[in-house]
């Protein structure tokens, strides 16, 4: 999933500063914004300062990626704010505490990718980072560290076998520190409360897997879950449990001896590749846009946010900075 998680913060929690002293990756992956190639956005009616004038409102992002373009709306309401476009394959998105949103861009079908950071609600690019080790189909924010976790698929470019790979970028910049996964292709990534790192992929394009990171650890190995037989298209962390996306239902895990339980079901059905929790809502994306739940208890929708496009594989939320 192209997705984030949100409890109150932005994306995620924990951190992994221990694995980057002995995992640092090649070279300057930071440029300058306008240093950008074959990107560009169209803001409507934005500011002198380089925003849409919504800094005192919470904005959701939605990335489209047959159109690689990234809607911007006011949350919860929906009110239509933007669009950012010009991205090469724009998927997963991701947001840090500061509200600056991260876009992950493909530049090719299977070759390397770039980060792209935009402040909250703004119009141009702040920050691009590189991505030297895999097309990043999933980012999340450590909002205690700063550092920036991409979800890499195909380590070897050509999807012939090669598992998929997590980089980490210290403190939101470079240069990244990889760790290579059990997980081929990449679905989604999170962390948990506890510094954790989780990775849903899959495997021969059929079987779904789950990964994880113990905080502290040097190495990814398989996480377990109990019953065995769902198949993690997405995880996020709703601030208590895993957030497991497996339609017609999510399933709530919690951590116990190093595999997942599973507590209960949540049952909205809706498309497990993109999703997030804040509070007590659940946004998911749907076949008409994007959904919001009462959550973990609503099984429909009590709001819908129409998107343009027709693929929706990233959504985050961006807090404004005034709570």
């Amino acid at each position: 999933m192209k997705s984030l998680e949100l409890s109150r913060y932005a994306v995620t929690i924990g951190a992994v500063t221990a694995l980057l002293a002995g995992c640092v990756g090649p070279q300057p992956p930071i440029s300058a914004p306008g240093a950008m190639p074959q990107t560009r956005t169209i803001a409507e009616h934005s500011h002198s300062d380089g925003s849409w004038g919504y800094g005192k409102k919470d904005l959701l992002y939605v990335s489209d990626q047959n159109g690689s373009d990234v809607n911007v709306f006011t949350y919860p309401k929906g009110k239509f704010v933007g669009t950012l476009t010009g991205f090469t394959g724009a998927e997963g998105l991701c947001s840090d505490t500061l509200g600056n949103v991260w876009i992950t861009t493909a530049e090719g079908t299977y070759g390397t990718g770039t980060l792209v950071e935009f402040a909250h609600g703004g119009t141009t690019p702040v920050a691009t980072l590189a991505d030297p080790y895999g097309r990043p189909d999933a980012c999340a924010s450590d909002p205690n560290t700063g550092n920036l976790a991409v979800a890499n698929g195909c380590a070897d470019y050509s999807c012939g076998g090669g598992n998929g790979n997590v980089v980490v970028y210290a403190g939101g910049s470079g240069p990244p520190a990889k760790m290579l996964t059990p997980v081929w292709g990449t679905y989604d990534i999170t962390y948990d409360s506890a510094g954790n790192i989780f990775v849903a992929g899959y495997e021969n394009y059929e079987d779904s897997r789950l990964a994880w990171l113990p905080n502290g650890s040097s190495s990814f190995q398989d996480f377990n879950l109990k019953p065995r037989n769902i198949a993690a298209r997405g995880v996020e962390w709703d601030g208590a449990y895993l957030l497991i996306g497996q339609g017609p239902h999510f399933h709530q895990f919690k951590l116990v001896d190093g595999y997942g339980v599973r507590v209960s079901m949540v049952p909205p059905y809706i498309d497990e590749r993109a999703y997030l929790v804040l509070g007590n809502r659940l946004i998911t994306a749907g076949g008409s846009g994007v959904l919001i739940y009462k959550y973990p208890t609503g099984t429909s929708p009590i709001k819908t946010i129409s998107v343009p496009g027709s693929n929706i594989v990233g959504l985050t939320i961006s807090l404004a900075q005034t709570h």
